[in-house]
């Protein structure tokens, strides 16, 4: 698994796999849910110019780490046969987080109904 990613006392907690800690320079990011702004697979992502690893690692197949586009700080760790989670933040380091998981609709679903919770 790339990604553990999980809904826990009012944050959402990625924690990439043990691997990929080293290679994106990452233990964890915990972010409140009132910072999430959406939620969604994206495929075409991938697709996209990544900017430039600061740190991380990039190959052809896998990215991972802190990516930096147009002043736009990402996250990415997922290899190019994964279906994208695409996480979308405010008021944080970063702007995205682009996530390998394996069930991504299924946490996708997840992590969409505890924003709904929350907001109530």
């Amino acid at each position: 698994m790339l990604n553990k990613i999980m809904v826990k006392d009012g944050e959402l907690i990625v924690k990439p796999g043990l691997l990929d800690k080293l290679l994106c320079f990452k233990m964890e990011i915990k972010v409140p849910l009132d910072h999430v702004v959406s939620v969604k697979n994206d495929p075409e992502i991938l697709e996209e110019d990544k900017g430039k690893h600061k740190p991380g690692y990039s190959t052809s197949r896998h990215w991972c780490g802190t990516f930096v586009k147009d002043d736009e700080v990402s996250f990415y760790n997922i290899k190019s046969q994964d279906e994208p989670v695409v996480i979308e933040l405010k008021d944080e380091k970063y702007k995205r987080l682009i996530l390998g998981h394996d069930h991504p609709e299924e946490i996708v679903k997840e992590i969409n109904d505890e924003l709904k919770a929350n907001k109530k």
